[in-house]
């Protein structure tokens, strides 16, 4: 018999797995989950794969319905527009109360993250890399940084299918480059007043995705992709 710590290890693989699957489009919106073939697919019984699910519903990357199966969260366009009206409201509350603190040493490494960015070809990999960026323009591990973190996963689908649109990338490093000019100046009104012109910006490509293709945003990322 599987005892409870081995189950909770076997959901936190599936949760994993699956949050993959949801993140980088590799399951369309609306996508049923089959606890059943999900079990047989992990080689587990069905009490670790209904854990993961439930984990994922808690975080809203999957939804359900009595009697229903668990679907892959649909997103309309006014919901990533909400989203990022969230974000940049979050982003910007981040800067006002982390910015004055960080030093040159801080700014150094985000500008080298912002080089990172420039050349990265891996569209996962330029993904992590810019919410590193983000994330330590808020602070780093704060609690207003967590709660960036998880309005950027309910939209990370779209992130990754908005690198379809390659003129995005180059224009939001120099975004970025801009955000961190003001920042060297201790101009905080003008890196947020710049920070939240970037985050608009990117709304916009996420929209247009989101608009343009629904949910058939499936598949592998080509090598260029917005923050």
């Amino acid at each position: 018999m599987t005892d409870a710590s081995e189950r909770g290890t076997q959901a936190d693989r599936i949760y994993a797995e699956i949050r993959r699957w949801i993140v980088q489009g590799e399951l369309a919106e609306g996508e049923e989950l089959n606890q059943v073939a999900l079990a047989k697919r992990f080689g587990v019984s069905r009490i670790p794969v209904r854990e993961a699910l439930q984990r994922l519903q808690a975080e809203r990357l999957l939804t359900a319905e009595p009697f229903r199966r668990h679907q892959v969260t649909r997103l309309t366009t006014d919901d990533v527009e909400e989203l990022m009206a969230v974000r940049s409201e979050l982003e910007c509350l981040a800067l006002r109360i982390h910015g004055h603190r960080l030093d040159q040493s801080d700014l150094a490494d985000l500008h080298r993250l912002n080089k990172t960015l420039q050349t990265e070809a891996d569209p996962h990999q330029w993904l992590a890399t810019d919410w590193e960026f983000h994330r330590r323009l808020a602070g780093g591990d704060t609690a207003v940084a967590d709660f960036i973190g998880d309005v950027r996963r309910r939209i990370h689908r779209y992130l990754n299918a908005a690198a379809r649109m390659g003129a995005r990338h180059p224009v939001a490093v120099n975004e970025h480059a801009g955000i961190l000019e003001a920042l060297g100046a201790a101009d905080l009104v003008l890196a947020e007043d710049r920070l939240r012109q970037h985050i608009h910006n990117t709304a916009g490509a996420l929209k247009e995705v989101a608009a343009a293709e629904g949910a058939d945003i499936t598949g592998d990322a080509p090598a260029e992709t917005p923050s």
